[in-house]
């Protein structure tokens, strides 16, 4: 399976090409389209984080993303994993947090 590539502008979390909501991630600002990616980047990167053991996220992007549930990629370094989150509509909580492999299911 091909991993899509985050592009270079446009929202941190989703790619969105609207919006200029921003905030500071590791000290650096990023751009968001809204402040719910926004909130609801931190979460995942957090919940990264702990999942995989990293002291940092270098990047995290939802590239199929339907309401609520998306699919992306998490990297650190060289390394980078497939997940599905879920989270509420409004960023606030991050409900599901589930590490694929590189066919797309479940591990």
């Amino acid at each position: 399976m091909k991993v899509p590539e985050a592009p270079e502008v446009g929202c941190r979390l989703c790619g969105a090409s609207w919006g200029e909501y921003r905030t500071s991630i590791y000290g650096k600002e990023e751009v968001f389209c809204c402040d719910a990616c926004a909130r609801f980047y931190g979460l995942a990167i957090h919940e990264a984080e702990k999942v995989f053991r990293w002291e940092k996220v270098d990047r995290l992007f939802l590239y199929d993303v339907h309401g609520v549930e998306a699919e992306g990629w998490v990297r650190h370094g060289t390394v980078t994993k497939l997940i599905h989150v879920e989270g509420t509509q409004d960023g606030s909580r991050l409900l599901s947090f589930t590490v694929k492999d590189l066919q797309g299911g479940s591990i």
